[in-house]
């Protein structure tokens, strides 16, 4: 599934971007006990793109998430947060990770949630991106010698039967 080789092609440049530090899947539920500092990769979110390649293949946009938590106690926490988040920022940046049916990440931002009640005792920076993936089958892979010898002009809903021909 292109969604899942996205989701590992993003985890092991994580894990090769931060060798120390465990890189998790999800953010976890509830209560769970995790080693920090972490780094908790997620893909919470996704809708079809405004882009439509023509091809039968639906172009999803995807936004993923990275929180990276470090323990307050760690000494210069809150700036090794922020320097880790810069690096996933410097990671990102035009890296498709190898994928030819998916774009380059757009719209990327860091933001410290170090002030958010939630997270206490924690130093936490959240890395965003929105990043495009093509899914479904490619209608001229099928037929690669295909070439459209007529094109339908309209206004409106209009159906093929509506058209005229027009030499």
């Amino acid at each position: 599934m292109p969604l899942t080789a996205l989701i590992n092609a993003v985890n092991e440049e994580l894990k090769k971007t931060f060798l120390k530090i465990p890189v998790y899947n999800e953010y976890p539920q509830g209560k769970v006990l995790r080693k920090i500092p972490a780094i908790f990769f997620e893909l919470p979110e996704f809708e079809e793109s405004d882009i439509d390649p023509a091809t039968g293949e639906v172009n999803l946009k995807l936004m993923f998430e990275t929180r990276i938590i470090i323990s307050v106690k760690q000494k210069k926490g809150r700036i090794e947060a922020a320097n880790m988040a810069a690096k996933t920022v410097l990671m990102l940046k035009n890296n498709n990770f190898g994928l030819g049916n998916v774009t380059t990440p757009e719209k990327i931002r860091a933001l410290d949630e170090g002030l958010d009640p939630k997270i206490v005792n924690y130093e936490a920076w959240l890395v965003q991106w929105e990043q495009d993936i093509k899914i479904g089958e490619n209608i001229f892979e099928k037929e690669p010698d295909f070439i459209p010898d007529k094109v339908f002009v309209g206004h409106g809903a209009q159906t093929i039967k509506d058209y005229e021909e027009i030499a």
